[in-house]
């Protein structure tokens, strides 16, 4: 670990707008709109609260002439189904996008996420396992960690996601938040295989407020992932 500074799934349908192609899936019922372009190696970005796909557009044009980049709308936001009114909120239909997306692809996928996006990233990664080539949290707010120190058995929960073995970069702005800093710290901490990157001048919303950079540490990492791949297997070759 080291620290620098610097469900169910439907056919897809298209929906037309005046600026852009989405594709739709039904994941345990619910539609949830998706942005796919580029070719390449397919790199999921999933967005933070009160954001949709669209917030990744810098970042996009920035990756697609590289990869094939996937941007789902979460449930209520853009051209995604709206949240239920008069029903319970459950965050696993969100998870289950993630998921069924990264299902879909014959390769390993690159995970991306921010905050919110970043906490169901983190929680893809639990479940796909070796479907998961890298994985990038931005400033994720899975509180939950925080209560790791309450709990009378901290080693036993935190045991859950050291199971993650992907290689994890985590990004966190230098003016984020003192509790979105924390739960970064946290992960360090527990993702055996993880490293942090300080974005010096960001705050929480670094994709928005510094989408280059953040492009090229996404880049970079699934790069360098890449790389040590390949040695590994002509290492075992």
């Amino acid at each position: 670990m080291t620290t620098t500074w610097i469900r169910r799934v439907s056919a897809p349908l298209r929906i037309e707008r005046s600026d852009e192609r989405l594709e739709t899936l039904t994941v345990d019922g619910r539609a949830f709109a998706y942005q796919d372009v580029g070719a390449g190696p397919t790199v999921i970005l999933a967005h933070g609260s009160g954001a949709s796909h669209r917030a990744w557009a810098p970042v996009v044009a920035a990756l697609r002439d590289r990869y094939r980049v996937l941007t789902p709308d979460l449930l209520g936001y853009g051209r995604s189904e709206p949240s239920p009114v008069n029903a319970r909120f459950h965050p696993w239909s969100d998870l289950g996008v993630l998921i069924a997306l990264a299902e879909r692809v014959d390769a390993p996928v690159h995970l991306v996420g921010h905050s919110y996006g970043g906490a169901l990233t983190l929680e893809a990664a639990r479940s796909l396992g070796a479907r998961v080539a890298s994985l990038t949290l931005i400033d994720p707010v899975a509180f939950h960690l925080m209560r790791l120190h309450m709990s009378s058995h901290p080693e036993r929960t935190a045991a859950v996601y050291r199971g993650i073995t992907t290689p994890t970069r985590l990004i966190a702005g230098q003016a984020s938040p003192s509790p979105a800093r924390a739960i970064v710290d946290e992960l360090v901490y527990i993702l055996g295989n993880s490293h942090l990157r300080v974005l010096p001048g960001a705050g929480h919303m670094s994709p928005i407020t510094h989408p280059a950079e953040i492009a090229a540490l996404v880049a970079e990492h699934i790069t360098g992932t890449h790389a040590l791949s390949m040695e590994e297997e002509r290492m075992i070759g």
